[in-house]
C-alpha cells in the first residue's frame, strides 16, 4: 500500500489519496484537490471512483489472515469550499455525467468502509449532496455553510440528489427549509437539524475525523464485506432508486 496516490493522474489530480497515520495504513483520506472549488463533473467522479477502486482492490486481495485489519475513509479538502456543487457549464445535459452520478453516490452509499465528511468549508450544491452521502460528517461551527442552493440559480435538483438527502433527513420540515428555501445552514444548525453528526471549531475539523475514524475502523471486519452488506441495507430504497435495479460490478449491490 502507498500512502500518496493522485488521481487521474499526478499531472493533472482532481483527487489525492492518502494514509496519514504510518502505523494505520487503512485509514485512508481522500483530499479533494480540483482547487478552489472541487466542483463535481465526469473527470472529478472519473477520479473519486479510482480512488475508491484502489481501496477495493486492496481489501478484495487481503490474505485471510489480514482480513480483520479494519479501516475508514475520510473526504475531505482545504480552503474557502468543501465542494460548489456541479459544474452547470459542463455537466448539466452530460449524458455520461447523468450515468454516472447515481452510480457514484449508490456506492458510496454503500461503501465497504465506514465514510465521514470532513467539511473544512462551503457546501453548496451536489457538494452538499456529496457531503451527505457519508456515513459521518464533522463540519466546522466558525466559517462555512451547507445549503441546498440550486433553487436559487434556477436549477432542478436531480433525483439521484434527493434519493441521497432521504438518507440522512428525517424531519420533512428541515428537508423543505433545505431545499425548497435553500436555507445556509451554519455547522451548529446543521447539528441541531440533525443531519449532521458533529460541528467544532474549523481548525479541528480534520483532526475530530481522525478521531471518529480511529474509533470506526475496528468494526470493520470480512475485508470490510460485512459492513458494506449492513450500509447497503440501512440505504436500500436509495440505492435501489439510484440504480435502477442495475448492480454495480464487484460490489455488494447484487445482494439487493
Amino acid at each position: 500500500m502507498t500512502t500518496e496516490l493522485y488521481f487521474p493522474n499526478c499531472q493533472n489530480p482532481l483527487v489525492k489519496l492518502h494514509t496519514p497515520f504510518s502505523k494505520k495504513l487503512t485509514i485512508f483520506v481522500v483530499q479533494m484537490i480540483s482547487l478552489p472549488e472541487n466542483k463535481l463533473s465526469v473527470d472529478f467522479l472519473d477520479a473519486y471512483s479510482a480512488a475508491l477502486d484502489y481501496i477495493d482492490n486492496i481489501y478484495n486481495n487481503l490474505e485471510d489472515s489480514r482480513k480483520n485489519i479494519g479501516g475508514c475513509l475520510i473526504t475531505t479538502s482545504t480552503g474557502k469550499f468543501f465542494s460548489n456543487g456541479v459544474d452547470l457549464e459542463n455537466s448539466i445535459g452530460n449524458s455520461t455525467f447523468e450515468k454516472i452520478l447515481p452510480l457514484f453516490l449508490a456506492r458510496l452509499l454503500s461503501f465497504r468502509l465506514p465514510t465521514i465528511a470532513a467539511v473544512n468549508g462551503h457546501a453548496f450544491g451536489g457538494g452538499s449532496v456529496l457531503a451527505l452521502a457519508h456515513d459521518y460528517v464533522i463540519m466546522g461551527n466558525q466559517r462555512g455553510y451547507i445549503c441546498m442552493n440550486e433553487i436559487l440559480l434556477g436549477v432542478s435538483i436531480n433525483s439521484c440528489f434527493f434519493e441521497t438527502l432521504r438518507t440522512r433527513f428525517s424531519s420533512p420540515l428541515v428537508l423543505n427549509k433545505f431545499v425548497l428555501q435553500a436555507h445556509r445552514f451554519t455547522g451548529d444548525q446543521a447539528l441541531k437539524a440533525g443531519f449532521i453528526d458533529q460541528a467544532v471549531p474549523n481548525n479541528k475539523v480534520l483532526k475530530s475525523a481522525y478521531k471518529l475514524a480511529k474509533s470506526l475502523s475496528p468494526l470493520v471486519l470480512n475485508r470490510g464485506i460485512t459492513y458494506g452488506l449492513t450500509k447497503t441495507e440501512k440505504n436500500k430504497t436509495a440505492i435501489t432508486s439510484l440504480l435502477e435495479k442495475k448492480a454495480w460490478m464487484g460490489s455488494t449491490h447484487s445482494k439487493l
